[in-house]
């Protein structure tokens, strides 16, 4: 849970750094840059408050609950704050996460800009400040407990194996476009897409 908190500090200070609430208008790499990390901050909001509301307490060790309960009386001005935009769970659940369309499988673009939800570059300074008290609270409470918890996360990532890259990376593309390019062919189609191209996109 703090791990969402701590992300969505990090992206709204990403924006920050951009200055993308100084600068308009954003070209088109700036505009799928900034709608990028609005909408992830968004989603790391629920996973935030899924994890607040349903696993905090519930799956904590009998020892922490108490704790738990008076970090969210303490937090609770903050929290309220958040829930004042009543529906971010819906627009993260029909704009962001299901292609733009509600429970009933409708478009929802005439609901564009009703969404009770953050919505400006200044909304998300509000929000991110919010879950900023949220987390101080949680870290408050478990100060003298962060050296335990340390050791349990290492514990637990200890066997980890961080993936290798493939050192044939490019062939493996080249060969991919080579075979879409045939299928082209055989399709009665004259597509015929440039690999350099397309690997120009990770220089």
């Amino acid at each position: 849970m703090v791990r969402y908190a701590e992300v969505i500090e990090s992206l709204t200070q990403v924006m920050v750094d951009n200055e993308y609430h100084k600068r308009r208008p954003l070209d088109k790499k700036e505009q799928f840059h900034y709608v990028t990390l609005f909408t992830h901050i968004l989603m790391d909001v629920n996973s935030f408050f899924d994890e607040y509301d349903n696993n905090f307490e519930r799956l904590a060790e009998e020892d922490y609950k108490d704790r738990i309960r008076t970090v969210k009386r303490i937090a609770k001005p903050a929290v309220d704050k958040i829930r004042e935009w009543k529906e971010i769970r819906k627009f993260r659940n029909e704009m962001i996460s299901h292609n733009w369309r509600d429970k009933e499988n409708n478009f929802i673009m005439s609901k564009l800009g009703d969404y009770n939800t953050p919505r400006s570059f200044h909304d998300l300074l509000y929000l991110d400040s919010y879950i900023v008290i949220i987390k101080a609270v949680i870290l408050a409470e478990f100060d003298s407990n962060k050296d335990e918890f340390a050791k349990h996360i290492k514990e637990i990532g200890k066997d980890f194996e961080a993936p290798k890259a493939n050192p044939d990376f490019e062939g493996e593309i080249r060969k991919l476009v080579s075979q879409v390019n045939e299928n082209s062919l055989s399709n009665g189609r004259g597509y015929n897409f440039n690999a350099d191209l397309i690997m120009g996109n990770f220089d």
